[in-house]
């Protein structure tokens, strides 16, 4: 399958090592290689990244989803500029319109092309950790990977102070946490119960959540309650990376030393806080997944993420603040429950797990439901 699917998309591959011939003539390319994982798939979306090496150089060509807004890839970019104007870990981005290498218009970086958009990076050499090692300290092969955490605290408050000044001329949002909490629609459970008792469901997932939905829907409302009670909406809004991660960060090798943050596809206009939901939980896939069902560690790695970023922020979070950011955890893990239950995708995960595998998934879930605290103590 991945043989044929670089065979599908060479021509995509190709078109990057042009677009770096066409743009650099004059560096004399030695290696060309696909970036490590191969081919990215987002969905439906081939999104092909290409090192090339020129000399003892490399440089990373990467080509943004189809479907992405000009737009919001302009968005990004336009962070990516401003930090580099900070002295912020990234790689540096290239201009390619023959202009100045230091403009600060986006337009000025990308190169379109059959309505996606290519832009060329330094390539940093180091280490990124694999995700199956994030959050569970027996399966990182590091003495101390809460010292990682810190170095991630403190990277999302080296972030922030370094959008205090920053007016882009376009913002872009995702979905706030209010709407998202709103977005849940209980009777969309009980439907599966009801399918379920009245033999109407062709999913077995299905199957398998019924017999703990009657325990997991209260637990989910009351949860879904105790968020709307504690999270303060008029705490205002930033600019965030939105998904920092040990995937998305370049360690030196064997250190918490940090290199460089990459992936910005993600970045939007949305509370501060909410950057501390992807250093906690992300997989790498935007699911919380069987190694964070602990919440006495959950706990915490938060408080260690939270003091750190307090030690290097210029504004310190407030106590509304903090509450806020643990509100956001709460949301994380609701929202990761009830699209997992309501949108189960039920073709792609029965080929994948089986269905006592994604049982012991929901006795997972539905734990973590049940035991996430009202608050903590900071």
């Amino acid at each position: 399958e991945i043989h044929n699917c670089h065979q599908r998309h060479m021509s995509q591959l190709i078109d990057l090592s042009n677009v770096f011939s066409q743009y650099f003539p004059n560096k004399v390319v030695t290696d060309t290689r696909v970036l490590l994982g191969g081919i990215a798939s987002k969905g439906t979306n081939i999104e092909p990244t290409l090192v090339v090496t020129e000399d003892t150089t490399s440089y990373v060509i990467r080509r943004s989803g189809y479907t992405s807004k000009r737009q919001q890839v302009e968005y990004d970019i336009s962070i990516r500029i401003h930090l580099q104007s900070k002295q912020f870990p990234l790689p540096k981005l290239y201009c390619l319109s023959g202009k100045e290498s230091d403009s600060s218009n986006p337009e000025d970086y990308l190169y379109e092309l059959d309505n996606s958009y290519i832009t060329v990076e330094d390539y940093i050499e180091g280490e990124i950790l694999h995700r199956d090692t994030r959050i569970n300290p027996s399966r990182i092969h590091h003495t101390n990977v809460d010292l990682y955490y810190t170095s991630l605290g403190h990277l999302a408050a080296q972030f922030q102070n370094a959008m205090v000044d920053f007016n882009p001329g376009y913002i872009h949002s995702w979905k706030t946490r209010l709407q998202i909490v709103d977005g849940f629609k209980v009777k969309n459970l009980s439907d599966i119960l009801e399918r379920v008792s009245n033999k109407q469901s062709r999913n077995p997932l299905e199957d398998a959540y019924a017999l703990h939905l009657p325990q997991f829907i209260p637990m989910f409302i009351n949860q879904v309650n105790t968020f709307r009670n504690n999270f303060d909406v008029s705490i205002g809004f930033t600019h965030i990376h939105n998904d920092i991660h040990f995937g998305n960060v370049i360690f030196q090798q064997g250190s918490p030393e940090i290199l460089a943050l990459i992936d910005f596809d993600m970045a939007q206009y949305d509370h501060s806080i909410v950057e501390f939901n992807n250093i906690i939980f992300a997989t790498g896939e935007g699911t919380v997944d069987s190694i964070t069902y602990d919440i006495t560690r959950i706990i915490h790695i938060f408080k260690i993420v939270i003091e750190a970023y307090q030690n290097c922020i210029e504004n310190q979070l407030s106590p509304q603040e903090l509450s806020n950011a643990w509100e956001t955890l709460r949301c994380r893990i609701l929202e990761n429950a009830y699209k997992s239950i309501v949108h189960p995708h039920s073709a792609r995960d029965s080929l994948q797990f089986n269905i006592e595998d994604r049982v012991l998934w929901f006795n997972n879930i539905l734990y973590l439901v049940g035991s996430f605290p009202e608050s903590i103590d900071m």
